[in-house]
């Protein structure tokens, strides 16, 4: 996954999802430690903040936010990291 200093991949997440969507995710923005057992929490939590808004529409939202100074490839990577690191569907195609 890509990042520059000044688009962290947590920030580009949570600009495409807005606040309301972000707040729902684990742990504390982008930081999350978890046991065995809080995987499945976690992975639910995690659809439902991404479950709704089209794939192109997050994508939107995150380049509307970073600008061409970061790929679409590297959006991509940084809307589906959480999801699929959980075992989730891409949130992203």
């Amino acid at each position: 996954m890509a990042s520059t200093a000044s688009h962290p991949p947590v920030v580009m997440v949570w600009h495409a999802l807005g606040f309301e969507r972000a707040k729902g995710l684990p742990g504390q923005i982008g930081h999350m430690l978890l046991s065995p057992d809080e995987v499945e929490g976690a992975l639910e939590a995690t659809r439902r903040a991404f479950d709704g808004p089209p794939p192109d529409y997050l994508l939107a939202l995150a380049r509307r936010y970073c600008g061409r100074s970061v790929a679409d490839e590297s959006l991509r990577d940084a809307l589906t990291f959480q999801p699929d690191g959980l075992g989730g569907r891409a949130a992203v195609e």
